[in-house]
C-alpha cells in the first residue's frame, strides 16, 4: 500500500524512530516531488523528525533546501 507524501511527512515526527526512519527512506525514494512539501513541514517537526528531514534533503540534493537548512542551524538549541 502506497502512502501519501503528507502521511510520510507526519510519520517523520513519530514517537517510533523506526517508523520515522521508514518514512524518511520512503520520501527519499519519491525524490524531487517531496521537496516543496518537506520545506513546508520542517519547521513544525521535532528534533528527530528534523534530523530525518535533513537526511532526505541530503539524498534529494535540491538547492532550494539550502535556506531551510540555514534556518535549522540558526534556531535556538532551547527548542
Amino acid at each position: 500500500m502506497d502512502q501519501s507524501i503528507d502521511d510520510l511527512l507526519r510519520e517523520l515526527d513519530s514517537d517510533s524512530s523506526e517508523v520515522a526512519e521508514d518514512a524518511q527512506h520512503a520520501l527519499i525514494a519519491l525524490g524531487q516531488q517531496v521537496v516543496v512539501p518537506l520545506i513546508n513541514v520542517v519547521p513544525l517537526l521535532g528534533s528527530f523528525g528534523q534530523l530525518c528531514a535533513i537526511e532526505v534533503f541530503n539524498a534529494v540534493a535540491d538547492p532550494r533546501l539550502v535556506g531551510v537548512l540555514i534556518d535549522l542551524l540558526s534556531e535556538s538549541p532551547e527548542r
